[in-house]
């Protein structure tokens, strides 16, 4: 089997599995369900953490109100868990700045630059000086990362291999 990585947003990977352009991605998953003729297999779950630093606010409402705030890419899908929390918070904040990169947003939380609400992710260091990472615990505002497959693939073996190894490492 020859693998192929492309990276690309989930609306890029997606459109391109649709297009029958490749035949497998890794992506997050949308606010909406996907067509049925699609498999998903969840592969990891992350949850929604506010970023501040140690100084930044005593609590969430504070530090997001009090702060100017850094938001994850309005349009990435993953951005949702963030809008729907600060929606069922009633929380109301304008983002000073709008960045499609979780690493950036991490290192300008840690300089002082804002606070901001991201997905979990897996290069996030926990033990970064003046950053307090506090988890929101609701499944509602987490980010799923998943295997996006076409049910009817024309490389069903391949899919399959990919699928097993993913999935036996699995976050979930």
């Amino acid at each position: 089997m020859n693998l192929e990585i492309n990276p690309g947003t989930s609306e890029s990977v997606f459109r391109d599995l649709s297009q029958w352009i490749t035949h497998a991605a890794v992506m997050a998953l949308p606010h909406y369900d996907l067509p049925d003729r699609f498999s998903v297999d969840i592969i990891r779950k992350e949850p929604l953490v506010l970023l501040s630093r140690q100084d930044a606010g005593k609590t969430r409402r504070e530090r997001l109100e009090k702060n100017p705030y850094i938001r994850f890419d309005s349009k990435s899908w993953a951005e949702t868990g963030a809008a729907k929390f600060l929606q069922d918070e009633g929380i109301q904040i304008e983002p000073c700045y709008d960045i499609d990169a979780l690493e950036p947003i991490g290192k300008l939380v840690q300089e002082g630059m804002g606070v901001s609400l991201v997905p979990y992710w897996a290069g996030l260091d926990l033990d970064a000086a003046n950053l307090k990472v506090d988890v929101i615990r609701n499944e509602r505002y987490c980010r799923k990362i998943a295997l996006v497959t076409p049910k009817d693939t024309t490389r069903p073996h391949a899919v399959q291999a990919l699928k097993a190894a993913l999935l036996s490492d699995s976050l979930v």
